[in-house]
């Protein structure tokens, strides 16, 4: 933890919403299965989870919102 000035959750929600970065370029996936395939308990949970590490809103390939 010292080494890494964070938490170990913090950490690891770090890996989890890098990982998904990834898997929102598959169109194919909803965000709730994105959620869950990265280890998030509840898409509502990824999306305040990515919106704080990231400062927005995941947004799949293809969606122009």
């Amino acid at each position: 933890q010292k080494k890494l000035q964070m938490g170990f959750v913090q950490y690891l929600n770090i890996i989890r919403i890098n990982n998904s970065k990834t898997l929102l370029l598959i169109k194919d996936l909803s965000i709730g299965d994105i959620a869950e395939r990265v280890g998030f308990s509840s898409a509502t949970v990824f999306i305040k989870a990515f919106k704080r590490y990231e400062g927005k809103r995941p947004i799949r390939a293809g969606n122009n919102c």
